[in-house]
């Protein structure tokens, strides 16, 4: 028996996600939106320590974007 197997290449992409004073910041989330022929977005969150890895990327061009929601009251 013969069959035939189409396979896309792809990556794996490991950071961590830092504030401007170097800040690791937990549970923000990620989005990678990648510029191929099949295009998808990839959802991700950080963990307590900031990291995220993101297995399965397609290869080409892919940004990421990285949002925090903050739920304290600041003071004024």
């Amino acid at each position: 028996m013969n069959k035939r197997v189409y396979a896309k290449p792809v990556g794996s992409l490991i950071g961590i996600v830092s504030d401007s004073d170097d800040n690791v910041v937990e549970s923000a989330d990620i989005s990678f939106r990648c510029i191929t022929e099949y295009k998808e977005d990839y959802q991700k969150k950080t963990d307590k320590y900031g990291s995220f890895i993101a297995h399965w990327l397609p290869v080409g061009w892919c940004y990421m974007y990285a949002k925090l929601k903050i739920n304290k009251k600041l003071p004024i």
